[in-house]
């Protein structure tokens, strides 16, 4: 695939957006995922793996990442499940506290 074809593709998803399967994910989920990959980019930029030709590249390339990370944001909060996390504890403790 010619990075036109992919870039079109991206294009297309985001159309759809509605469809991407993370907005499946619970709510939380959704949000950790995105951080994480947000993370890797400013990391991939900062290590060299990403390679930008001067600084202010990587700062457009680190910008325009924000500005897609708030749009997913939106997306994940007008779309996905959000639920309440209980930590787990040993049946004993719930026993106890019922009592």
């Amino acid at each position: 695939m010619t990075a036109k074809e992919n870039d079109e593709t991206i294009f297309r998803q985001v159309e759809n957006h509605r469809t991407l399967p993370i907005l499946r994910r619970r709510e939380v989920d959704a949000i950790r995922g995105l951080l994480m990959a947000y993370g890797n980019v400013l990391r991939g930029l900062r290590n060299g793996r990403i390679e930008k030709s001067n600084d202010d590249a990587k700062s457009q390339v680190a910008n325009e990442g924000l500005r897609a990370l708030g749009h997913c944001l939106r997306w994940i909060h007008d779309s996905c499940p959000s639920t309440i996390q209980v930590p787990v504890c040993p049946s004993s403790q719930v026993e106890s506290e019922a009592l």
